[in-house]
C-alpha cells in the first residue's frame, strides 16, 4: 500500500493526541461527541473535571448544552445534585440551577452559556472530555514508568487502564535486535510524536535504538510490525538515504525535527526501545476508631495506586471523606488532605479525622484508583466525641408536604421543617443538644420523607425515660402537613414488656442493637427447647433506631430451677456488694458440675455488674480466678451460651475493662494469667514467659521477664522452657519514650480457647494472648510481633488471627469470630511468629488449616459428578423393576430396591441442602431428613450383610420367603429412633455446620457416628466370616481360576454394599490426609452406578430379560411397518 512506502521526504508531523481527539492549547486533547446519553461516556476515565474545563466549554460551545457529570439519586438518602467525577466526587453542586420549577423527575444537569439546567437523564446532549498530557506527566502513574533495568522511560498513552511505558534498554555491547525485551516499541502515530516531543537527547548515552519495525527480504517496499506482522499504515521517517535496509530503529536528534524513524542493515545496536506494562496492587480504605475519643483513623493500604488526577494540587491523593454530622445539610464534605509524599514501597499510611461535636455520625471515604479509576469505598463507621454533656440519640421519621413549584432540597424546605420541630421540642423540654437531618427521600412531587436525629443532654435518665418525654411532645406537634413517627433510640431497644404462655409479664431491659436479651424480672426457660432461655433480639440500625423482634420461645412463670441458677438470678436483681458477688461466683464456678446455658448467661451479667463498682484490687484478682474456673466449664454449654446470648464475649469484654482499671499487678491462675506493667525504660522491647515446671496446663508456673535491646531472641526461643513472647512495635516505642507519664501495657494469656466461640468450628490448641496498650492508636506504624510455641510440625498452613468481637463499625453488637490476618513465619522448630499492625484487646492465636479452598472445590466437583453417576445407575434398576414382574418379586431384589431408594433420597437431600445458608426451620427440616436417610442407608447395608451371611456366596439370587417385614422395620424404622430423640430433646442441634445443615455436637456423635461405626464393625465381621467360609468350601465342577474371579467379584460388590467406603472418610477426618478424603468422595458417591454394573449390566439373567424385551420391541415395530 502507498502509505507504507519509504518516501524521499519525511511524513508530515502528527499530533500528540490519539486518533479521534482534537489537540488544544497547553498539550490538551479534546474528545467531543454530539447526541450522547447520560452518563457522558469518555474514552478514558481520567479526564479533567468541570472546574478545569468550565472556561474551555464556554469558549468552544457557548450555545450548546453540554452534559455535566452530575446526578440526583432520590432513593440514596442524599437527594442533592451531586458530582460523580473525581476532583469533586460526592460533593453537592454549589452553582445556581436555573430551571428549578421544571418537571419533578429532571435529575441530571447540563451547562449552557455558563448556566446549569435540569434535564431528564434520558435526553442526549454534547459530551466534552479533556485530557492533559502535562498533568499526566506529574503524577505517580508517570513515575511508575521508571522501571528497574530500563532508562529514560515515558508514559506512552492516555488510557491508564492499560498503561504503557516506552523505555530504553541499554546493553553493554552490541546486541541482536530480538534479545533486548519481549516487545519492542511499535508506536501509533501520536506515540511517534510523543517520542519526538518528550525525549531529551542530552541525557542519552545512545541516540539510536531498535524499534519493532522490519522489512522482509522478499518485500521491496512494504514494512511490517514485528509482533503482528501487519503492514505499517503510516510513516515517521527522518532520513531516506538508507531506505534500502530492512531493520527499523528510532533516532533521537539534537532537535525536535530530527527525531524519528530510520532504517539500518546492521542487526547489532547497544539500545532498544521497549514497550512495558505497569501493574498496580488493589488499594483499600478502612476507617477505625482510635483509642482517643476525639479522632478516627483512615488507613490507606497500597496508597501508591490511588490517583492524584482529580484535586487541584497534583501532590494530593484523590480521597474524599464525608459525614452526616452537619446540622443543616444531609452530607458534609470533610477536608482530608492526603499528600503523595511517600516512597514507592509504602504499604499503607494513616490519617486522622478529628471529631468536633457530641453528634454520633456516619463517616466514610471514597478514593479513585489506578488503573481503572473506579471509586473504591471504605467501610462506614459511626463515631462521636462523647462528653459528660451527651445524653442519648433518637431517630424520628418525618413526612411533610411540599409545594409543587419548589424543590424542597434545593430551596432548603427540609431545614425549615427541622427548625420548626426543634423549636416545638425545646419550648417544652430544654434538653436537646442538637436536631439535624440525616437522610432525605423524594418519593413524589407532593411530599418528602426525612430521617432526623435528636441528640439529648445528659439528664441522668435512661433512654426509655427520655423517649417517653419526647413522645408526649411529638404527639402534640403533629399537623396535617408534618407527620412524625415514634422516636426510637439509635443505640438500643428500649425497655418493653410481653406476656408468657400463662399470662405472666416479661420485662425486657434496654438492649443494644444486634444483641439478644432475656427477661429481667423472672427466669423464663423454654421446656420445648431443652430448657434454654426465652430470648428476644434487638434489631434495627443507628440510622433508623432499634426495634424489638418477637420473643423466641415461651415459658411458664412458675417453674422449678436448680439452686445455683436461682442464686445467680437473685444476685442479678439484688444490690449485693462486689465482695458478695465475687464470693458467690467463685463458689459456683469452682464447684458446680451441671452448668447450664442460663447459668453462663447470668454469670456474664454479674461479671458485667462488677465493672460498675468502684475499683478495688480484690475484684481483679477474684475476677481472673473466676474466669479461669469458667474456662473449665463444659465447652458445648459455653458455645451454646455464646451463640445464643453472646455470653463469653461479654466475659472477655468485662475482663478487659476490669484490667484496664488496674495498676501494676501480676495475677496468675490455673488457666488465665494477667500482667499489667508500666513501661518506663525506653530500652524495653517486649516481654517473654517461660514455664518453670514440667507440669502441663497450669499458667501459675509461667514466669514473665522483660526483654531489652541487648536480649537475644534466638537464645530465648531455643530455651526449652520458652512459651510465648511479645515484641513491641519499634516506632511506637519512640512515642512511649516521648510521653511524660508511664505507659501501661496489659497482657492476658488464656490457656485454652473455650471463651472464643464462633459459628464456625475454628479451634486452636495454642495459648491465646491478648495485648492492650490503653490510649494508643489502634493502627500501628510498625508491627507488633508475637512468638508462639507450638506442638505441631504439621505442613498445614498456620494462620495468624485475632478475635474480632464487641461492637461493629455501625455500633451494632456482633458475635465474635476469628479473623485471619497473615500466614505465620517459622522462627525455629515449634516456634511461629505472627505480625500485627493493630494493638487491641483482641485475642491472637494460630489456626491450623489443613486444606485450601481449591481442595474444597475439587471435592465438591467429585461429589457432584459421583452423585450424578449414582443416580444414572439407579434409574435403570427402577426401570427394570417396573418392566419385569418376575425380577421385582424376588426378595433379594426387593431389598435392593429399598437400598437404592435410601441412596437416592440421601443424594437428593444432600443437593437440596446447598441452597440453605443459615439456621432456621428449613435447616432443621433438611438436617433431620439428611440424618434419617444416612442412617437408613446404613441400616439397609446391615440388612444386606445379614442376607449375605445366610447365603455366604451367591448374592441376591435365591428367593427367600418371609422376613421382609423384619427387614423393612430395620431399614426404615430403626433410623427413626435417634432422629426422633434428637428432635424431641434438642431440635436446635440441627444447624449449619461447614456449610451443610446437619446434626451437631453430642447428637452427631451418639446419634450418627456411633450407629454408623457399630454397623461397619458388624459388617466387617460378616465380611471376614463370608470369605473364611468360601476359603474352606469345596465347590465341585468349578475351576480354581474361575473361583478366584467369583471371590473378587463378591469382594468388590460387598465393599460398596456394606459401606466400607466410609472407612476412607473416617481415616481422612482423623488426620490421614487429603487423599483419603478424595478416595471417600470418589467411592462413596458412585455406589448407585456400581449397583447397576453388578445387578443389571453384570447379571446374565437380567441381561437376557432385557435382550428378550428389546428383541420383542424391534420385531413388533418391523411387523407393524411391513
Amino acid at each position: 500500500m502507498e502509505d507504507s512506502l519509504c518516501y524521499s521526504k519525511p511524513f508530515p508531523r502528527t499530533t500528540i493526541c490519539p486518533e479521534g481527539f482534537t489537540e488544544y492549547t497547553y498539550k490538551r486533547c479534546l474528545w467531543i461527541r454530539e447526541n450522547q446519553p447520560f452518563p457522558p461516556s469518555c474514552p478514558y476515565p481520567h479526564f479533567y473535571d468541570y472546574g478545569y474545563t468550565k472556561q474551555l466549554i464556554q469558549e468552544l460551545f457557548p450555545d450548546k448544552a453540554v452534559w455535566l457529570n452530575v446526578f440526583r439519586n432520590r432513593s440514596s438518602g442524599f437527594p442533592e445534585f451531586e458530582w460523580i467525577e473525581n476532583g469533586v466526587y460526592g460533593q453537592k453542586v454549589r452553582d445556581r440551577i436555573v430551571n428549578l420549577k421544571d418537571e419533578y423527575e429532571k435529575d441530571c444537569l447540563v451547562v449552557r452559556n455558563g448556566l446549569f439546567y435540569r434535564v431528564f437523564c434520558s435526553e442526549t446532549h454534547f459530551t466534552v472530555c479533556v485530557y492533559s498530557r502535562s498533568l499526566f506527566l506529574n503524577t505517580r502513574a508517570s513515575k511508575r514508568c521508571n522501571i528497574e533495568g530500563y532508562q529514560n522511560c515515558i508514559l506512552a498513552n492516555y488510557d491508564l487502564r492499560n498503561q504503557k511505558c516506552f523505555c530504553q534498554k541499554i546493553a553493554n555491547s552490541p546486541t541482536r535486535k530480538g534479545r533486548f525485551c519481549r516487545r519492542l516499541v511499535e508506536p501509533l502515530p501520536f506515540q511517534s510524536e510523543l517520542l519526538a516531543f518528550e525525549y531529551d537527547t542530552q541525557t542519552f548515552t545512545h541516540d539510536t535504538c531498535w524499534m519493532g519495525l522490519y522489512r522482509k527480504n522478499s518485500s521491496k517496499d512494504v514494512y511490517r510490525w514485528i509482533s503482528t506482522n501487519e503492514i505499517v499504515n503510516y510513516t515517521h521517517w527522518i532520513s531516506c538515504d538508507s531506505c534500502i535496509h530492512n531493520e527499523g530503529a528510532y533516532r533521537f536528534g539534537s532537535e525536535y525535527s530530527q527525531n524519528g524513524w530510520i532504517l539500518l542493515q546492521d542487526k547489532t545496536l547497544h539500545c532498544a526501545l521497549c514497550e512495558l506494562s505497569v501493574e498496580y496492587k488493589i488499594p483499600y480504605l478502612e476507617l477505625k476508631r482510635a483509642k482517643s475519643e476525639d479522632i478516627i483513623q483512615l488507613v490507606i493500604s497500597n496508597p501508591n495506586t490511588i490517583s492524584e488526577l482529580g484535586l487541584a494540587q497534583i501532590n494530593l491523593l484523590d480521597i474524599y471523606c464525608y459525614s452526616d454530622r452537619h446540622t443543616s445539610e444531609f452530607k458534609e464534605y470533610l477536608q482530608i488532605r492526603v499528600t503523595s509524599d511517600f516512597s514507592h514501597e509504602t504499604l499503607y499510611i494513616t490519617r486522622d479525622i478529628f471529631l468536633t461535636e457530641d453528634l454520633p455520625s456516619h463517616y466514610w471515604c471514597v478514593a479513585f484508583q489506578y488503573p481503572s479509576f473506579k471509586p473504591i469505598v471504605s467501610n462506614t463507621i459511626i463515631a462521636t466525641q462523647k462528653t459528660p454533656n451527651y445524653g442519648h440519640e433518637f431517630s424520628i421519621e418525618v413526612n411533610f408536604k411540599v409545594d409543587e413549584e419548589y424543590d424542597p432540597v434545593i430551596d432548603k424546605t427540609y431545614i425549615e421543617v427541622c427548625y420548626y420541630i426543634k423549636d416545638k421540642i425545646t419550648n417544652r423540654w430544654n434538653y436537646v443538644l442538637n436536631l439535624r437531618p440525616m437522610r432525605g427521600y423524594l418519593r413524589n412531587e407532593n411530599s418528602m420523607d426525612m430521617v432526623i436525629h435528636v441528640t439529648t443532654r445528659n439528664t441522668h435518665e435512661s433512654a426509655t425515660e427520655q423517649q417517653l418525654k419526647l413522645m408526649e411532645i411529638i404527639e402534640d406537634i403533629q399537623t396535617p402537613e408534618i407527620r412524625l413517627s415514634e422516636a426510637l433510640s439509635s443505640d438500643m431497644c428500649l425497655s418493653s414488656m410481653s406476656l408468657t404462655i400463662d399470662g405472666e409479664i416479661l420485662e425486657w431491659p434496654e438492649t443494644r442493637i444486634g444483641a439478644t436479651a432475656t427477661p429481667s424480672n423472672i427466669l423464663c426457660l423454654d421446656r420445648s427447647n431443652n430448657m434454654l432461655p426465652v430470648t428476644r433480639e434487638c434489631t434495627g440500625s443507628f440510622l433508623f433506631g432499634g426495634k424489638w423482634s418477637k420473643p423466641k420461645g415461651d415459658c411458664y412463670a412458675k417453674e422449678n430451677h436448680s439452686e445455683s441458677t436461682m442464686i445467680l438470678f437473685n444476685l442479678t436483681k439484688s444490690n449485693a456488694s462486689a465482695e458478695n458477688i465475687t464470693k458467690t461466683l467463685r463458689e459456683i464456678a469452682k464447684h458446680s458440675t451441671d452448668i447450664k446455658v442460663i447459668d453462663i448467661h447470668l454469670i456474664a451479667i454479674l461479671l458485667e455488674k462488677l465493672e460498675t463498682f468502684k475499683h478495688q484490687s480484690f475484684i481483679s484478682r477474684d475476677y481472673v480466678r473466676i474466669v479461669s474456673d469458667i474456662m473449665n466449664f463444659n465447652k458445648i454449654a459455653l458455645k451454646d451460651a455464646q451463640l445464643l446470648l453472646n455470653s463469653t464475649d461479654k466475659m472477655l469484654s468485662s475482663l478487659a475493662n476490669i484490667l484496664n482499671k488496674e495498676n501494676v499487678t501480676s495475677i496468675a491462675s490455673l488457666r488465665l494469667l494477667a500482667e499489667v506493667i508500666e513501661i518506663t525504660d525506653e530500652n524495653i522491647i517486649g516481654l517473654a514467659w517461660l514455664r518453670h515446671t514440667s507440669e502441663d496446663g497450669n499458667l501459675q508456673y509461667y514466669v514473665m521477664s522483660l526483654l531489652f535491646q541487648n536480649s537475644s531472641l534466638d537464645n530465648l526461643t531455643s530455651n526449652e522452657d520458652f512459651e510465648i513472647a511479645v515484641i513491641l512495635p519499634s516506632l511506637e516505642k519512640e512515642d512511649i519514650s516521648n510521653t511524660k507519664t508511664p505507659v501501661k501495657l496489659i497482657v492476658t494469656i488464656f490457656f485454652n480457647d473455650l471463651l472464643f466461640n464462633s459459628l464456625k468450628n475454628n479451634r486452636t490448641n495454642n495459648t491465646i494472648i491478648d495485648v492492650t496498650m490503653p490510649n494508643f492508636n489502634d493502627v500501628l506504624k510498625t508491627p507488633l510481633k508475637i512468638f508462639f510455641k507450638t506442638t505441631s510440625t504439621s505442613a498445614a498452613f498456620k494462620y495468624c488471627c485475632h478475635w474480632n468481637y464487641g461492637i461493629d463499625d455501625l455500633m451494632i453488637s456482633k458475635h465474635g469470630f476469628w479473623e485471619e490476618n497473615t500466614l505465620s513465619k517459622a522462627n525455629a522448630t515449634f516456634i511461629e511468629v505472627c505480625e500485627y499492625h493493630h494493638m487491641t484487646h483482641f485475642g491472637l492465636f494460630l489456626r491450623y488449616k489443613s486444606e485450601n479452598n481449591s481442595n474444597d472445590d475439587i471435592l465438591r466437583i467429585i461429589t457432584a459428578v459421583g452423585s450424578v453417576l449414582s443416580l444414572i445407575g439407579i434409574i435403570p434398576i427402577f426401570i427394570t423393576a417396573f418392566l419385569f414382574k418376575q425380577w421385582r418379586s424376588r426378595i433379594g431384589n426387593i431389598i435392593l430396591l429399598h437400598f437404592c431408594t435410601a441412596v437416592t433420597l440421601q443424594v437428593i437431600l444432600t443437593f437440596s441442602s446447598y441452597p440453605v445458608k443459615e439456621d432456621g426451620t428449613a435447616c432443621k427440616v433438611v438436617g433431620a431428613l439428611l440424618h434419617y436417610t444416612i442412617l437408613s442407608e446404613f441400616c439397609w447395608m446391615l440388612v444386606v450383610a445379614i442376607l449375605q451371611y445366610k447365603r455366604f456366596v451367591i448374592v441376591f439370587n435365591k428367593p427367600q420367603s418371609g422376613g421382609l417385614l423384619k427387614h423393612l422395620l430395620i431399614g426404615w424404622g430403626m433410623p427413626l429412633i435417634p432422629v426422633i430423640i434428637t428432635l424431641s430433646i434438642s431440635p436446635e442441634n440441627y444447624k449449619m455446620n461447614n456449610r451443610l445443615c446437619y446434626v451437631t455436637e453430642y447428637y452427631f456423635i451418639y446419634g450418627l457416628v456411633l450407629p454408623v461405626i457399630l454397623i461397619l464393625i458388624h459388617n466387617l465381621v460378616i465380611f471376614v466370616g463370608i470369605f473364611y467360609s468360601i476359603s474352606q468350601a469345596n465347590i465341585p465342577n468349578v475351576e480354581k481360576s474361575h473361583n478366584y474371579k467369583l471371590e473378587i467379584f463378591l469382594a468388590v460388590l460387598l465393599f460398596f454394599m456394606l459401606g466400607f467406603t466410609w472407612v476412607f472418610g473416617i481415616v481422612g477426618a482423623l488426620g490421614g490426609g487429603i487423599w483419603f478424603t478424595y478416595l471417600f468422595c470418589i467411592t462413596a458417591t458412585i455406589r448407585g452406578f456400581v449397583l447397576f454394573s453388578f445387578f443389571i449390566a453384570g447379571n446374565k439373567e437380567t441381561r437376557k430379560m432385557w435382550e428378550k424385551r428389546v428383541k420383542h420391541y424391534i420385531d413388533s415395530n418391523v411387523t407393524r411397518t411391513s
